[in-house]
C-alpha cells in the first residue's frame, strides 16, 4: 500500500486531493495542519493545537468502486499491516501535526504535544504523525537530542541549508527513531527549487539509511501529487536507494513504520496472534511460570524496566529507594520489574559494584574508549552480589565505529565474568535494530562469550530468565540484593540434558560466588588487623 504522509489541509480543496490521489494509486494520506510555535502566545498555544481536520467524504461512484472503505484511523488497530501491500484496505486518512519552531525552550511544549497527539477523541483534536520543522542549528541539536516526534521535516527548497547537517547529529537522531522526510512538491514549481532539493539532501542522502527517509508530496492542490512509481523514479534520481525498485519502500514500507511509530505499542497482526496464547502485561513476576519449558507457550510477556544512568556516589540512597519501591503489584501505577544502573565515571562504577541495589548493570561498549577501567576484583564482587551484565547490541548495528569499540571494549567483561552472567539485549529503538535470537547466539560465539552458539543460547534464553528470577527475589526481600537460582528448561536440552545444563549454570554461579568472597578476603587482608581474619577464616569455611 502507498501512503503519502504530507498533503496541506485545506477544507475547500480536500475532497479535490482524495480524489487525485486515489486516482494516482495512493492507498492512504496524512492530512497535514502545520503550526508555528514562534507566532503561537503560550495563552493560546493549547487552542492553536487544536486539529481542523475532518474525514473526507468522496461521493463519486469511480472512485468508490476502487477502494473497499473510507475512514479515518484513531489507532493501528484498524490498519491491517500484515495483509499483502496490493490489497484495499480501504483509504487511509490520517492526521499529522507539523511545528515549526525555532528556540529550545519551546521542547517542553512539543514534548506535551507530543504526549497527548495520539489519542481516541479524534475529533476533539488528535493528531497520528507529529512532526518537527527546525529553522536553525539551536533547534535542528534540539530536535536531535531531546525532542519527542516522529518525522523530522526539512526545508531543502527554499534556498542554502540555515545550518550544517553533520553525521552524528543524524546518527543520533536515527538511534532515537526517528524519520527524515523530502518533499517533493515544492520542487516541481520551479527549477530554483528543484536545484536547492538536489544539492541539500546530499548528507541526508548519504549519512541516512533509505529505511529511515519517506519521500512526501507536501501537495496543497491536485497538480502537485504525483504517481507512487514517479516518486520511486524520482528517489533514485537522488541516489536514495539502488533503483526504483528498492526505492518504492520510500512510498510504501517507509511510511507505514514511521505511522506504527506514531502508535502506542499494540500487537494486533492476526500472524502474530496465531504464535502465542495470550498477549498481557504481567501484573507481578508471579504470573510467570519460569520452570516451565522454555519451548511451551506462556504468552508474549511484557516487562517493564528501569534503566538509571548517574555520575556521582551521593546518588546511591536515591538509587535504592527507587529500588526498593521499584517493583509494585501496582503495575498501572509505574511499577518496574527489572533495574539496570549505567555509571558514566569510575566513582559511580565502584559504587555500583559495591552499594548499589539492582539486578542489571548496563555499560556503554559503543560510544568510544571507556571511562574508567575494568578490573577483574570489581567484576568478581559485583558477581559475587548477584548482579547481571548487559551488553546491547543494537548500537553496533548502526554504524562500523560502533561495531569496533563494543568488540574492543568488552574484552574484560567477556573474560572475567561467567556466561551465566552476561545477558545479550538489543537496546532496540525501532524494529530494524532486533535480531533474532540465533542470530545473537551466533554474535555472541564470535564476542567469545561462549565456546559456540549453541552454549551462547543461554544468554538469550537462561540467563534473561535468572535477571527476571533476580528482580523478583529483590522484591520479596525489600529491595535487598540476593543470589540467584536458576531452574532446568528444556532449552537447556542441547547442552547436555536439563539436569546436566542445570547443574553445569549452577556451578557456574557457584564459582563466581566463591570468587567474589576471594576477592572481598584479599581486601580485608590487605587492611588488616584481627577482625579481617575472622571475617576470613568463617568465609573460608564457607568455600
Amino acid at each position: 500500500m502507498f501512503l503519502d504522509l504530507n498533503v496541506c489541509w485545506h477544507a475547500d480543496k480536500a475532497a479535490h486531493l482524495a480524489a487525485a490521489a486515489i486516482s494516482l494509486g495512493y492507498g492512504g494520506v496524512a492530512w497535514n495542519h502545520t503550526v508555528d510555535l514562534s507566532t503561537v502566545k503560550q495563552t493560546d498555544g493549547r487552542s492553536a493545537m487544536v486539529c481542523p481536520i475532518r474525514e473526507v467524504a468522496i461521493s463519486n461512484e469511480a472512485l468508490l468502486s476502487r477502494v473497499s472503505s473510507f475512514r479515518v484511523l484513531s489507532s493501528l488497530e484498524d490498519l491491517n499491516l500484515s495483509a499483502s501491500a496490493s490489497s484495499r484496505v480501504g483509504f487511509v486518512q490520517l492526521r499529522r501535526l507539523t511545528c515549526v519552531f525555532s528556540h529550545p525552550n519551546q521542547v517542553t511544549q512539543i514534548n506535551q504535544i507530543s504526549r497527548m497527539s495520539v489519542n481516541g477523541d479524534r475529533e476533539g483534536g488528535g493528531y497520528d504523525l507529529l512532526a518537527l520543522q527546525p529553522t536553525d542549528e539551536k533547534a535542528w541539536l534540539t530536535v536531535c537530542q531531546s525532542c519527542d516526534c516522529d518525522i523530522v521535516s526539512l526545508d531543502f527548497t527554499s534556498g542554502r541549508m540555515p545550518f550544517p547537517i553533520r553525521r552524528a547529529q543524524l546518527g543520533l537522531a536515527v538511534s532515537r527513531g526517528m524519520f527524515f522526510e523530502i518533499q517533493s512538491g515544492a520542487a516541481l514549481r520551479d527549477s530554483t527549487a528543484r536545484r536547492n532539493l538536489f544539492a541539500n539532501i546530499q548528507s541526508l542522502v548519504r549519512f541516512v539509511p533509505m529505511t529511515r527517509i519517506l519521500l512526501t508530496s507536501g501537495a496543497s492542490c491536485g497538480l502537485e501529487l504525483r504517481g507512487p512509481y514517479d516518486v520511486a523514479n524520482l528517489a533514485a534520481v537522488m541516489g536514495i536507494g539502488k533503483g526504483p525498485l528498492a526505492c518504492k519502500a520510500c512510498v510504501s514500507d517507509v511510511p507505514l513504520a514511521a505511522v506504527h511509530k506514531g502508535q502506542e505499542v499494540a500487537i494486533s497482526n492476526e500472524a502474530l496472534l496465531s504464535r502465542v496464547s495470550s498477549f498481557r502485561v504481567l501484573s507481578s513476576l508471579e504470573d510467570l511460570n519460569l520452570s516451565a519449558s522454555a519451548s511451551s507457550r506462556v504468552g508474549f510477556v511484557q516487562l517493564r524496566r528501569l534503566t538509571c544512568v548517574f555520575s556521582h556516589p551521593n546518588q546511591v540512597t536515591q538509587i535504592n529507594q527507587i529500588s526498593r519501591m521499584s517493583v509494585n503489584g501496582d503495575r498501572e501505577g509505574g511499577g518496574y520489574d527489572l533495574l539496570a544502573r549505567q555509571p558514566t565515571d569510575e566513582k559511580a562504577w565502584l559504587t555500583v559494584c559495591q552499594s548499589c541495589d539492582c539486578d542489571i548493570v548496563s555499560l556503554d561498549f559503543t560510544s568510544g574508549r571507556m571511562p574508567f577501567p575494568i578490573r577483574r576484583a570489581q567484576l568478581g564482587l559485583a558477581v559475587s552480589r548477584g548482579m547481571f551484565f548487559e551488553i546491547q547490541i543494537g548500537a553496533a548495528l548502526r554504524d562500523s565505529a560502533a561495531r569496533r569499540n563494543l568488540f574492543a571494549n568488552i574484552q574484560s567483561l567477556v573474560r572475567f565474568v561467567p556466561m551465566t552472567r552476561i545477558l545479550l539485549t538489543s537496546g532496540a529503538s525501532c524494529g530494524l535494530e532486533l535480531r533474532g535470537p540465533y542470530d545473537v547466539a551466533n554474535l555472541a560465539a564470535v564476542v567469545g562469550i561462549g565456546k559456540g552458539p549453541l552454549a551462547c543460547k543461554a544468554c538469550v534464553s537462561d540467563v534473561p530468565l535468572a535477571a527476571v528470577h533476580k528482580g523478583a527475589q529483590r522484591r520479596s526481600s525489600g529491595g535487598a540484593v540476593t543470589a540467584v537460582r536458576l531452574m532446568a528448561t528444556e532449552s537447556n536440552a542441547a547442552l547436555g540434558g536439563g539436569g546436566a545444563a542445570s547443574a553445569m549454570i549452577e556451578a557456574g554461579l557457584r564459582e563466581a560466588d566463591q570468587q567474589g568472597r576471594r576477592t572481598k578476603r584479599d581486601s580485608e587482608r590487605g587492611r588488616g588487623g584481627g577482625e579481617s581474619e575472622g571475617v576470613t577464616a568463617s568465609e573460608m569455611e564457607m568455600d
